[in-house]
This record gives structure tokens, sequence and C-alpha cells, in this order.
């Protein structure tokens, strides 16, 4: 027989029943979470991401950092080395550059005759020697120093001496004092043609020196036959103060210097002088060889003789012959050009535009340059 339950009993179960069936859990789930839990549930269901971690997002973000800055540094990497050049590669580019610069700086002008100022030469002169006529000329009559274009005259005096080829002479101190570089020392002694060849192809001031002692003419007597000569020639504008061109008191013009040029070549020595590219000889217990100070005698086959000069005072100076050694047909003179290779380019441009107002050059081969 069952007993007569408690009162608080019988209410328990009537609010259980009413809130609905007894769970296997032994903890009460609240309504509120079951809710929350039913809500995610069907979130996941319909296919959307579910909430990650703070373990998870957190490594996440770790290992795209970490591949993002592998990704940079290889992109990086990739750009220096695509940037940065071989060593070969920037000394060529840099080669370039120098190149570029020198020309901008150097500022090279093509030749025009109605233009002056485009021939870097203080003073020239074009002279076409079949007819005596001044083809073109730059401040042709300007008095200037002419350096060792004085040679020429000192070479025509030296030949209308008694002197013979084959004579010699001993250098003495005097002579090469101041004289500059030299093929002869003082105690040597050579032969008038060895030093005939100096003071013509290499510009030797010292052979000059020694030339003009041998002739037995005092240096005063020597000089003052040079001016004498000069004005025979009708070179008014001339005056000489000694034998080498060292003294800046040698004073000429480009048109006297074509004058001078054109009676030193005619005559058969001094001719063949201005034609000879090289000479060697004995001096002493050595062998001496010298190359023409005229670079156009080895790069042009229309040039055929000539002579350079140089002072700081007359600049960089050059006469030449052009057309058939027998009988070139054209001179030029440059006087006081900037360096010693623009007066050799210059004096090319003048021989150039000339013969194409000439029309051929007797005596030359179909190009003019050596190869």
């Amino acid at each position: 027989m069952i007993g007569r339950r408690p009162s608080w009993l019988l209410v328990a179960i009537g609010l259980s029943i009413a809130a609905g069936p007894v769970t296997d859990s032994l903890f009460f789930t609240p309504p509120a979470v079951a809710a929350a839990t039913v809500t995610t549930r069907s979130k996941n269901a319909s296919g959307k991401k579910p909430v990650a971690t703070k373990a998870a997002t957190k490594k996440s973000s770790t290992t795209k950092s970490s591949s993002t800055k592998k990704s940079a540094g290889k992109s990086v990497s990739t750009s220096k080395s695509k940037k940065k050049p071989s060593t070969t590669a920037r000394k060529a580019v840099s080669k370039k550059n120098r190149k570029s610069s020198r020309r901008a700086s150097s500022g090279v002008v093509v030749f025009d005759p109605a233009r002056p100022a485009t021939l870097r030469a203080e003073s020239a002169v074009v002279l076409d020697r079949r007819t005596g006529n001044v083809l073109w000329g730059k401040n042709p009559d300007e008095r200037r120093p002419v350096a060792s274009l004085t040679k020429l005259m000192t070479a025509l005096i030296i030949i209308e001496s008694p002197l013979e080829m084959n004579d010699s002479i001993t250098v003495t101190v005097a002579d090469v004092t101041g004289a500059g570089r030299s093929r002869v020392r003082a105690g040597n002694r050579v032969s008038i043609g060895d030093l005939f060849h100096c003071s013509m192809i290499s510009s030797d001031n010292a052979a000059t020196r020694t030339l003009a002692r041998a002739t037995g003419l005092s240096s005063t007597a020597f000089v003052a036959r040079m001016n004498q000569r000069a004005t025979e020639l009708g070179m008014e504008r001339t005056h000489y103060a000694e034998t080498t061109g060292l003294d800046a008191g040698n004073v000429s013009t480009a048109r006297d210097q074509a004058r001078l040029l054109d009676a030193a070549y005619s005559d058969p020595m001094i001719g063949s002088l201005l034609r000879t590219e090289s000479h060697s000889f004995r001096c002493g217990k050595r062998t001496e060889t010298m190359n023409n100070t005229n670079r156009l005698l080895r790069s042009r086959t229309d040039v055929v003789g000539g002579k350079t000069g140089f002072t700081r005072p007359a600049g960089y100076c050059l006469a030449t012959h052009s057309g058939d050694a027998a009988n070139p047909s054209l001179t030029t003179v440059v006087l006081g050009a900037p360096s010693n290779s623009s007066r050799f380019s210059e004096s090319a441009k003048l021989i150039d535009w000339a013969k194409k107002g000439l029309g051929p050059v007797a005596g030359e081969t179909a190009s003019s340059h050596r190869r």
C-alpha cells in the first residue's frame, strides 16, 4: 500500500510535465543557450563559414604574414638582380657616357667656308698653286708667332751655304741648352745630312742650332739673312728673331707662310725631307729613329709634304702641300689651332673642301685616305 505523497512533490512533477521531457544531462540547459545553439547549427547547415577560434585565427594570420614576407623578399631580390648590371656593363656604359660628354664639350663643328668661325684655328689660308689664287682664308694677314714653321726659312739659308750633306760637326752644350727634347747630345759628332733630317722631320731645335752654326755665320748675321730672304719672297708681314721658332718674336701670317712653303718645297733637298715619313741614323753608340711630326703624311695619300710647329704663344701650326709630289696643286696653312689633333683635322677639312671646288687634284688616287 502506497502511502500519501507530500504535496510539494506533486507540484514539482506538475511543473516538469509542463516544461517538457526530462533529459539525460545532469545539468539543465537554459532555454536561451539552447536557442543560440540551434541558431548556430542552422547557420552552419546553410554553408556559411564557421566562426574561427582565436588560436586558429592567430595561426592563420602568422602563416599569411610569413608567406607575404617571403614573397616580398623574393620580389625585392628579383628586382635587385634585374636592376644591378654587371661590372663590365657598368664600365661600358660609363665609357660611352664619357665619350658622349667629351664630344659635347669638344664642340665638334662641321666646316662651313661661309662661316670662318667653324674653323677653330686663329688664322688659315687655302692657296691654288696652279693659279696663285687664294681660295679661302680666315685672318690670312694677321701677324702671329709661327713656332717651328720658322725652320723652313732656316733651311733655305742653310742650303745657300757651301755645306755638304756628308760633312759632320760636333754638337755643343750651347746647341742643346733650352732646346727641349732632341735626338742629338752635346759631344756627339753628327753629319749635316742627319742634322737636316732631324730639323725637318722631327723639328729638332738642337739640330737646327747646330746646322746654323755650321754655316759659319754668326747668330746675328744668320737671322739678318733670314729676314732679307723673307723680303725677297714678298713676305711683307714676316719678321724673324732667331733660327728655331722658340722665340715668340718670330711672327708671320698664314698667307706669308704659304709663300714660304712653296719656296722651301721647290728646293729638291728640302722638298724630299718634307716628304720623308721616317729616318734612322747612328749618333754616338746608339741608333736614333724618328717619325715625321706631320701625321697627314701617314694618313692621307694626297698630302705630299709639310711642316709642323708649336709653342704656347703660337698654338698648333701646320703648313701642307697636296696633290702630285713633283708639282703639288694645293697649299694649306693653319696657325693657332687649339690642339695637336685639330691642326691635322682642320687642315684635312680645308683640303677636302678645296678639292671639291678644284676637281680631281693631279696625281691623287681614288681615295685620299690611307687604310
